[in-house]
């Protein structure tokens, strides 16, 4: 794990290992939240962040991953961004490239860390537009439905 990004009110915290990603600070923010939203989180990052960290996670979560499959959106979370058209700051990034960047920042590139923050914000802001383009698909009468 080497960073974990977090967005709430409009403000992106990025938390970044041998810095200042700690299970304390992890668990505080946890702490804070009322809702989790993530795409795959699920099976991937919320066991991978309790074990590592020995964390809890006790918001509610959706992972977007299962509602985007319903709607027919498959793949990986860029797949589906470019799908419904959402854009990134860095398209040209992938997992495997944040592989890479961490090892760069490890030999001492700096904008190598700078490059890797940018695409986890990508990722973790993103979810938001994700999230209100899902809810939309999935009830696109919204809660004054009548029922």
């Amino acid at each position: 794990m080497t960073v974990v990004g977090l967005y709430r009110g409009g403000e992106t915290t990025t938390l970044v290992a041998d810095r200042d990603l700690t299970a304390r600070r992890l668990q505080s923010h946890l702490d804070d939240a009322d809702l989790l939203v993530t795409f795959n989180g699920k099976r991937f990052d919320v066991p991978f962040l309790e074990t590592t960290f020995d964390v809890s996670v006790g918001a509610p979560h959706v992972d977007l991953m299962y509602p985007c499959r319903s709607l027919g959106l498959t793949g990986g979370l860029k797949a589906v961004e470019r799908e419904v058209g959402i854009d990134r700051d860095r398209p040209d990034l992938s997992g495997r490239d944040a592989v890479r960047l961490w090892r760069e920042y490890e030999r001492g590139d700096e904008g190598a860390l700078e490059t890797l923050v940018s695409y986890n914000r990508d990722d973790t802001e993103n979810l938001q537009t994700l999230m209100e383009l899902v809810t939309t698909r999935l009830d696109p009468l919204g809660s004054d439905d009548g029922g």
